[in-house]
């Protein structure tokens, strides 16, 4: 153990390292220089065979408080292990390779003292590369039950950008040991159903696009644990086997895999999509307002449809579409015309 810890710290800032000996200073600074004060630092390291240990040790600050895996047990397992030893009310989240700007915990918790009934609050964030330039910014202007909605989908919040409620993670049951990757996208499922999740338009943090980074190097792993993770939330909701297989091109919104698909697969999963989105309506908790639902799921088949509007190879599937379904799609001329302006 290294150095003692408040008795009773606001924020528990909590982060596993694995083999990070060459970025992880950078990160733990960033943690101990925040705007806000009052919060224990939390460092599992997981069986690290580089100097990541030594590293961190080198650091002299009461509020860290470093475990010491002697076995590399995993992201998720050292991740619920933390939890578990957890002081504070609220926990942030983040990575050995990526860096919180200043303000950050100071804003989050701000934001989940004023608003009660949210359980976790994300933020905006650059995308850096090794050598720490920003590559490209994102940024989140949206509402909880557009973020309801896409959590059904994929995983829209960055793992390091978030800090949530210990309790309520808690009575989710954790990171699931079920998923030794994408773990925080199945979790974030679980908390979008026992209150609303939130992300600040601020940028707060500095995500680590590197080959180095984990989800570079386990990209087939994260992405196949997402799809099962999916799938499974579908599942719970009651959808068939077969609209999940329809539907399978739009998991990921974001990746545009669609654009590759055929027009006849392109049709089936947008007939598909409308049939799902019904259903999670209609299962959403019932403090998401229900019209906002409705608006977000619309919006989401009109970007769909931009996406493919714009590819030269499908323009027509997108057209075809649009005019088979202007009536259910809700697609006033103010509208076709945004969607192919995009």
């Amino acid at each position: 153990m290294v150095g003692t810890i408040r008795s009773s710290p606001q924020i528990t800032v909590l982060m596993s390292v694995y083999n990070n000996d060459k970025v992880v200073a950078r990160a733990i600074d960033s943690i101990l220089n925040q705007t806000y004060k009052d919060f224990e630092f939390l460092i599992v390291d997981d069986g690290s065979t580089d100097d990541s240990f030594k590293t961190i040790k080198t650091f002299d600050d009461k509020r860290i408080k470093v475990i010491n895996n002697q076995d590399n047990i995993g992201l998720t397992r050292s991740l619920n292990k933390g939890l578990k030893l957890a002081s504070g009310k609220y926990i942030a989240r983040i990575d050995a390779d990526d860096i919180s700007l200043s303000e950050r915990l100071a804003k989050q918790i701000d934001f989940l003292e004023e608003n009660p009934d949210f359980v976790l609050c994300g933020t905006s964030y650059h995308i850096i590369d090794k050598k720490g330039n920003i590559i490209k910014d994102i940024v989140y202007n949206t509402d909880p039950e557009k973020l309801y909605y896409d959590l059904n989908f994929q995983n829209i919040i960055a793992h390091s950008s978030i800090m949530f409620k210990k309790e309520e993670v808690l009575s989710a049951g954790g990171y699931s040991d079920k998923y030794r990757y994408s773990q925080d996208f199945d979790l974030w499922q679980k908390l979008a159903r026992i209150g609303k999740v939130w992300v600040l338009p601020d940028v707060l943090m500095k995500w680590n696009d590197s080959e180095d980074n984990i989800s570079s190097k386990n990209s087939d792993q994260q992405s196949k644990a997402a799809f099962e993770i999916f799938k499974s939330n579908l599942k719970r909701l009651g959808i068939r086997d077969k609209e999940i297989n329809d539907i399978y091109c739009f998991h990921n919104f974001y990746s545009k895999k669609y654009l590759k698909s055929s027009s006849e697969n392109i049709y089936r999963a947008l007939h598909a999509l409308k049939s799902i989105n019904a259903i999670i309506i209609k299962m959403a908790p019932e403090f998401y307002i229900k019209k906002a639902l409705i608006n977000a799921s619309y919006q989401t088949i009109v970007d769909i449809l931009s996406c493919i509007y714009k590819s030269s190879s499908n323009r027509n599937t997108a057209l075809k579409y649009i005019f088979k379904n202007l009536y259910d799609l809700r697609l006033d001329l103010e509208l076709f015309k945004k969607l192919i302006r995009r």
